[in-house]
């Protein structure tokens, strides 16, 4: 099994609070929504990938996560 099929879980639990992150720091920058959409959806893809992996770097995190 791969790393990014063991990180599946824990990009499930942080990708929410991730995107909506994302998304309120873009409000209001005059971005149409399409260009908001994409943006979201390409940073939050990478960065809840990135994220699950420092997450399951951390001592005792790979059996909850």
């Amino acid at each position: 099994m791969t790393s990014v099929a063991r990180a599946i879980y824990t990009v499930y639990i942080v990708h929410v609070p991730l995107v909506v992150t994302l998304q309120y720091l873009l409000a209001g920058r005059g971005l149409p929504a399409t260009a908001a959409w994409c943006v979201v959806a390409v940073a939050g893809t990478v960065s809840a990938y990135a994220l699950s992996a420092g997450l399951r770097r951390l001592p005792g995190a790979r059996r909850v996560l």
